[in-house]
């Protein structure tokens, strides 16, 4: 065996440390020594001086008075300090100090120790006497003898830095309009003589002195006296006191924030200084007022009551809001409780049902002054998002805001490639992920339940998410976009899964180099289920390279090696080598020093597999979760123990996809093993934790307890077995007593008086405890988890639980296993029926009775004998990449979960998914298409909505149909659609409506009736529509015009709730188009102005409807304003134009033809004019579009169809026959010119006179031009000159 094998890891870490710690300033001091003896000596000497002469107090002449109160009981081991910090200020203590000390009815010699100093300093120091009656009582008294300007209230257990007034002083000076100074609070720790900088609201001090101003003091609270320097005359003013009913403590943070409110008069500011240092003692014996605060009743009423509430409602009163900082003192003191009570089923057990129920109704009126920002906002003492998420959901009824709600990155499965994702959130909250866009179905999910007393504190939702390569994982929250925290920080955009595994790689410092498996029990002991498990590994799968660890010094060493067993010493460096390389450890206990063996939690990339020592019927939940990093897959052996762990509403983080219901290697052999009427009875019961003794700190072991024997426990068990009941048993039954004390009861055996005939077994490496199990007929414990390997094998159990309360309040929370329901025999709480219970059994045969035999045998999922082949298959599985596939049922029933909830985002998800999902059927596929299109309009996307309708439309149910129709302004449509659907107030207002933009007043009556009129807007409506379809612009604008319509809102207000109100009024304005009816009675009567305004306010609530935009459209039409109108036109029908009504279609047409878009009037009108033949509107703009394209005799062949249009068409039919050379034609054409005729037509008559030889004709135009266009004389005399010179040579040649 090499050095190496032999060496221990914690004694080379010793050796090492002691080498290399201060290794550089020894050396260096050598070096100085060697190289000038002299000068090293003057040097240390000259250090030495300055060190004392620095201790050495300079009185420091201040400008500032300070009063001291301090309230005295019992304090005489603390007092000498408190005095020399004091008196021994660099401030001149005789000069600006005066010490107030009220002794509260001390018992000890606290009186005689105050007067010995009060000696010394009779002008400062001041002492009186009062009757018992608590530190605020003591406080108070105080309060009256004070006559210095600012006063303090220091303990006389704590102590200050020799610094700390001058600072202050310091501070007053120089921060002018001071009313309060807050000093630095560090822990001074008695036992460890250690100062520490760590209190909880440490926060305040980060600068040298921080001020505010007295109405706000944002984040910084300043809950304590002690740690405040008050202005004396804001105390008297105010008339403010202690209230002596506030008990254990806060009765100073109540006091402070009373003072706080009468600063609320002032102007000028508060500070924090952080060198004023006061050093606050944390007692050996644990008696700080901080310590023992959190066990009195007053703390959880009188507290609440008086402190808290009253204080709440005092500012509420005073100024009408409560300050967010006042807030925040308030659940500052509550947020400790939270910490301390929440899945501690019995923190509060000291509590009756009564007084706990009162403390959760003030905790309510509490909260009602607690806005919901002031819980989102609160960071103070360690609160993160599972308390303010707890808080809104206990108190509120509410769940974070959207935006700072976080869903956390909690483990990273390398094998399966999965992570675990969780967040906090009410009951049924629902979350949809997406990997790159498309939803992901979580492999496991888990609801965890934390409780708060017996209310739900808030729920834990946690699903672990398989990744893809190439992964973008992101999630929503009941439809909201959510946060992911990963890595320390708060991410909005997706993770990739390559951020993911690179980040968990480089937390695994002991990446897998093998495949290699370490399997354990204890360090020292074996025996337990990692033991049998691997003797089956070994003897059963030899292809799989197992080591068992264990310390070489264990009695069980030698037997395992002589087995064959490979074994690695435990702590050594060839026991480290392989941990570091190996890819499993498994073990029957979860210790730090096996999980985190190096403490650096660099073997989480390690699949842990734990194998418990016994079954978990108690709540372990604490202990188990703090390994949630480490553990990989837990086994357990009954039915209810893996429901209470693995199911949901638990306390347990744990999911099906770590705990497998496998039964425990060690009851394979158990099993094989077990021996019956051996007429043996083993007593075995459990330790106590109070009953352990002193460490000690030089051995670094427990001392026995001197009060063992004196404790009922001792004295119960002691009873029993020596009983003469007992004696009578064995000898009438003929049975032994075998008596099993837990390892810690071993040290005080010899303290037992036993009779002879009761054996003792205690651990031996000769014989294995389940030897102990196998060859007993009955066992009597406690609440020991041993009971189950007696049930395993059949055999009954008693428990002796004659401290059931307080076992359990103390030791352990009571899990899912209770014992008068679920355990293996009776349950005494004395010792007569303890010894009638056994004879019950022995009588039996040694048999259990009936109903607990009914529960033995129902309790265990597996006695077959395979329980270690099913572990090794489980760990196996632990390899296996996942199954991806979609249960698509389940993604289904979530769909139509979120759209019953109305949480569209969510249905869009799902929808999409199943509506392009291979696999899922056709109705679902219907369905989903149906809600996709829904969800997508809800959310206003009808960009998405309008091409999914139109390429499914036919797929779509009747009442979608009705919806889309009424959508797109399909009036007509909507009439159709709805014929075969049952009434509903949707579809008859949509109905109704349609019928009103038709005309059809006779039908709109007939619907009108079936219409809700429960409110004045839901009446005006009908006269609305009845107005529209008459076309009774006046009424319409009578109805709602001149703040009419305003005036019908506000009845909405008063039926729902105030964060309501706006959703409710913008969804009525939506559905009844109020807006939208009105801009086009204005429109229709040329009020454009008073138009545009309606159509503005309706887009504030529902941009992009289609039928806005027509409105819209038709409004730029009235103005001329062609190009927005095209636009709109364009918007309106999500660029299908077709879709438009006739008189929409023509007023796009005719837009078009004023831009001059003459291709894609080229485009449309070709096809549109055989749909729209005798549409003599569209004909004149197609007549229009073949003129500007030259195309002549096609335009004056469809213009001679245009009866209704020729006077519109005159200049181009002139000159078009002129073009084509047909003078005659457009000589006959012509229409004499007016002043509204244009310049090109005036100027065609007169040539086309010329051309005729009609010199009246063009001499009377072009006398006609001149006078209508001055401003082109020039050109119109040129021409002419030009014409009648042509005009003269054609007739010399004719």
């Amino acid at each position: 065996m090499s050095l190496f094998d032999k060496l221990n890891r914690n004694d080379v870490e010793n050796v090492l440390n002691k080498v290399v710690k201060n290794s550089d300033s020894i050396i260096r001091k050598t070096r100085k020594l060697k190289r000038d003896p002299k000068l090293f000596f003057k040097d240390s000497y000259e250090k030495r001086k300055k060190q004392m002469v620095a201790k050495i107090p300079v009185k420091y002449e201040g400008e500032n008075q300070f009063t001291v109160v301090s309230a005295v009981y019992n304090v005489e081991k603390y007092l000498d300090e408190y005095f020399s910090s004091l008196v021994n200020q660099s401030l001149d203590f005789k000069k600006h100090i005066q010490l107030i000390l009220v002794d509260d009815g001390s018992t000890d010699r606290s009186a005689k120790i105050i007067k010995k100093w009060q000696k010394k300093y009779p002008k400062n120091i001041h002492y009186y006497y009062k009757e018992n009656g608590g530190q605020a009582s003591a406080r108070d008294y105080g309060l009256d003898y004070i006559k210095t300007e600012w006063c303090t209230f220091i303990d006389p257990d704590d102590f200050v830095d020799n610094d700390y007034f001058k600072v202050i002083d310091e501070a007053i000076q120089s921060e002018k309009d001071l009313w309060m100074v807050s000093c630095n609070l560090i822990y001074y720790y008695e036992q460890s003589k250690q100062y520490k900088d760590n209190h909880p609201q440490n926060y305040k001090f980060k600068q040298k002195i921080t001020t505010f101003d007295v109405k706000d003091q944002y984040q910084y609270i300043q809950l304590s006296v002690s740690l405040a320097i008050l202005n004396t005359k804001v105390i008297q003013d105010n008339g403010l006191r202690f209230d002596t009913r506030i008990k254990p403590s806060f009765e100073d943070a109540t006091f402070m924030m009373n003072y706080a409110l009468a600063l609320h008069k002032k102007q000028g500011r508060v500070a924090f200084v952080k060198d004023a240092k006061y050093y606050y003692r944390k007692r050996e014996d644990g008696t700080s007022t901080l310590d023992t605060g959190w066990v009195k009743p007053t703390g959880y009423d009188e507290v609440l009551r008086y402190g808290c509430l009253q204080t709440l409602k005092n500012y509420h009163e005073s100024l009408g809001y409560v300050p967010r900082f006042i807030q925040n003192s308030v659940m500052y003191y509550h947020i400790w409780q939270i910490k301390g009570i929440v899945n501690q089923d019995n923190a509060v057990d000291f509590l009756t049902t009564e007084q706990k129920t009162e403390y959760l109704s003030l905790l309510r009126q509490i909260f009602e002054y607690i806005d919901e920002e002031a819980i989102d906002g609160f960071n103070l003492a360690g609160t993160w998002m599972f308390e303010k998420a707890g808080m809104l959901n206990l108190y509120k009824n509410q769940a974070l805001r959207a935006n700072i709600q976080i869903g956390y990155i909690e483990k990273y499965d390398s094998n399966k490639n999965e992570v675990l994702l969780y967040y906090c959130a009410p009951k049924d909250s629902v979350a949809v992920f997406y990997d790159n866009g498309r939803i992901i179905q979580p492999s496991h999910q888990k609801i965890l339940r934390h409780s708060f007393l017996e209310e739900a504190f808030v729920y834990e939702y946690r699903y672990w998410l398989p990744l893809s390569d190439r992964g973008d994982i992101s999630f929503e929250v009941d439809g909201n976009p959510t946060k992911i925290g990963f890595a320390g920080k708060h991410i909005r955009e997706p993770i990739t899964t390559k951020q993911i595994v690179d980040y968990y790689k480089a937390q695994a410092k002991y990446p897998n180099v093998n495949d290699s498996w370490i399997i354990m029990d204890r360090d020292v002991q074996a025996d337990d289920n990692a033991e049998h498990f691997y003797r089956y590994v070994m003897n059963n799968h030899p292809e799989q390279k197992i080591y068992f660890a264990l310390r070489k010094a264990s009695h069980d060493w030698d037997r395992l090696k002589a087995e064959g067993f490979n074994l690695l010493d435990f702590g050594s460096l060839r026991f480290e080598t392989e941990l570091k390389n190996c890819s499993k450890i498994i073990s029957s206990h979860i210790d730090d020093y096996i999980v985190d063996y190096f403490g650096d939690k660099g073997l989480v990339a390690k699949d842990f597999v734990f194998l418990p020592h016994g079954v978990t019927q108690n709540d372990l939940f604490a202990w188990y979760n703090s390994k949630i990093q480490y553990m990989s897959l837990m086994t357990v052996s009954t039915n209810d123990e893996y429901d209470s762990i693995a199911g949901d509403y638990n306390h347990y983080k744990y999911s099906k996809k770590e705990i497998k219901l496998s039964g425990f290697p060690r009851h394979d052999a158990l099993m094989r093993g077990n021996v019956i009427n051996t007429k043996r009875i083993v007593v075995m019961p459990t330790w106590r934790k109070y009953l352990i003794g002193k460490y000690n700190n030089k051995t670094g072991r427990f001392l026995k307890n001197p009060e063992f024997m004196h404790s009922e426990y001792a004295q119960k068990w002691q009873a029993f077995l020596a009983s003469d009941e007992l004696q009578g048993l064995m000898r009438e039954y003929g049975y032994e007593v075998v008596f099993a004390p837990h390892k810690n009861t071993e040290a005080y055996l010899d303290e037992f008086t036993l009779p002879k005939n009761i054996q003792i077994w205690q651990a031996n490496p000769s014989e294995s405890i389940q030897k102990l199990f196998q060859t007993a007929d009955v066992m009597i414990t406690d609440y020991s988890s041993v009971a189950f390997e007696m049930g395993y094998l059949g055999k009954p159990v008693l428990y002796y639980q004659f401290d059931f309360e307080s076992f359990f309040k103390e030791q352990w929370q009571r899990g899912y296993f209770d014992y008068q329901e679920h355990g293996f025999g009776a349950v005494s709480e004395d010792l007569d029926a303890l010894l009638s219970d056994l004879e019950a059994i022995l009588a039996n045969g040694g048999k259990a009775l009936p109903a607990y035999q009914k529960r033995i045998d129902e309790t265990f999922a597996y006695r077959d004998d395979k329980n270690c082949q099913r572990v090794y298959a489980a760990i196996l599985a632990l390899d296996e990449k996942p199954d991806q596939k979609i249960d698509i049922n389940h993604v289904y029933q979530s769909m139509l979960a979120y759209a019953d909830s109305k949480c569209w985002l969510s249905v869009k998800a799902h929808a999409q998914f199943l509506a392009q999902h291979k696999d899922a059927e056709d109705s679902i596929q219907k369905e989903a298409l149906n809600l996709l299109f829904e969800a997508l309009m809800m959310e206003q996307q009808y960009e998405k909505a309008v091409p999914l309708y139109r390429e499914y439309g036919e797929r779509f149910n009747p009442m979608q149909k009705v919806k889309y129709a009424y959508f797109m302004a399909d009036w007509q449509g909507v009439i159709e659609y709805s014929s075969n659907i049952a009434p509903s107030d949707d579809k008859q207002r949509m109905l109704a409506h349609s019928y009103a933009e038709l005309g059809q007043a006779d039908a709109l009556m007939k619907v009108l009736k079936s219409l809700p009129k429960n409110t004045d807007y839901q009446k005006v409506y009908a006269q609305v529509l009845i107005a529209l379809a008459n076309h009774d612009w006046q009424s319409i604008i009578d109805l709602l015009g001149n703040k009419q319509l305003s005036e019908l809102l506000p009845v909405i207000d008063e039926l729902i709730t105030d964060n309501q109100t706006s959703l409710i009024i913008e969804q009525v304005l939506t559905d009844y188009r109020f807006e939208l009816i009105l801009a086009r009675a204005y429109r229709n009567l040329k009020m454009y102005d008073l138009a545009n305004e309606q159509l503005a306010a309706f887009e504030q609530h529902s941009r992009n409807q289609p039928q806005c935009r027509l409105e819209i459209a038709r409004l730029a039409v009235a103005r001329k304003n062609a190009k927005k109108a095209v636009s709109q036109y364009r918007q309106a029908t999500f660029d299908d134009i077709s879709c438009l009504s006739a008189a929409d279609f023509v007023s796009y047409v005719q837009s078009l033809s004023m831009m001059g878009d003459q291709a894609e009037i080229e485009q449309i009108l070709s096809v549109a004019l055989e749909h729209y033949a005798d549409n003599q509107a569209l004909r004149l703009v197609w007549a229009k579009h073949l003129f500007a394209k030259s195309d002549y005799r096609a335009f004056l062949e469809i213009s001679k169809q245009l009866e209704t249009q020729k006077d519109a068409l005159t200049y181009e039919r002139v000159l078009a026959n002129y073009r084509l050379g047909l003078i005659d034609e457009a000589y006959q054409a012509i229409v004499m010119p007016t002043y509204e005729s244009g310049f090109e037509y005036w100027m065609l008559v007169m040539e086309i006179a010329f051309a005729k030889s009609d010199i009246k004709l063009a001499k009377s135009t072009y006398q006609q031009m001149l006078a209508i266009y001055p401003q082109k004389a020039s050109e119109i005399m040129t021409k002419f000159d030009l014409l009648v010179k042509s005009y003269e040579s054609m007739k010399t040649l004719s």
